[in-house]
């Protein structure tokens, strides 16, 4: 009786130690779907910087299992920057649906990657230099969310005119989670700080009037 005590206390500690362990340890990688893989390896590699390190076709059984698509032949290529990894796939067969025209970055699928740059200025030149007209372009879309228009409204704040007209709104700017593709207007959590990084857009507009 003691002996069988004994067991079913070792069993109960061993079986709290195993509760109590993280089950999730790391992140391996980042996964994405893209539509069309070189175009999308050229862009990541190219433009950003990141590092190829490997590059296979998979299908079977197995894999159909894993992604619940049968039958399935995907190309995955594994991209490497500093000592993260990202990971696309691109389904051969079957092709798959196209996103929706009209998405929008508050719907449920919507996925990015953010990049953490230590040094924004120097990440700004470079992709200065790398994107030329391009970044140019972004940094000046970017920017132009928080800027009054013609009727004196930010397009950030959407039509509330209480940020134009409100002595006590009208020098209040708010970074939300998200923007409305067609208005600009923002959605979701204010106060975001990726998005207060667009101070460094004004600060790069005004330099440009300037000189």
């Amino acid at each position: 009786m003691r002996r069988l005590a004994l067991l079913l206390a070792c069993l109960l500690l061993a079986a709290r130690a195993w509760a109590e362990e993280p089950r999730i340890r790391a992140v391996d990688a980042i996964g994405m779907t893209v539509a069309d893989m070189d175009r999308s390896v050229d862009f990541y590699a190219r433009l950003l910087g990141f590092t190829p390190v490997s590059d296979v076709e998979v299908a079977g059984h197995a894999y159909e299992q894993l992604r619940g698509v049968f039958p399935v032949r995907m190309r995955v290529v594994r991209l490497q920057l500093a000592h993260e990894y990202l990971e696309l796939t691109e389904y051969l067969a079957p092709r798959g649906r196209p996103a929706p025209v009209d998405a929008r970055s508050n719907d449920r699928w919507f996925q990015h990657v953010a990049i953490v740059a230590r040094d924004m200025d120097r990440a700004y030149e470079w992709l200065h230099v790398t994107l030329g007209q391009v970044a140019q372009e972004l940094f000046r879309r970017l920017g132009g969310l928080f800027i009054p228009d013609a009727d004196g409204i930010r397009p950030c704040h959407g039509r509330d005119r209480r940020f134009r007209d409100d002595p006590y709104w009208r020098d209040l700017v708010t970074f939300a989670e998200y923007f409305c593709g067609d208005s600009g207007r923002g959605i979701g959590a204010r106060y975001q700080g990726w998005t207060a990084l667009a101070i460094r857009c004004f600060e790069g507009m005004a330099r440009s009037r300037a000189g």
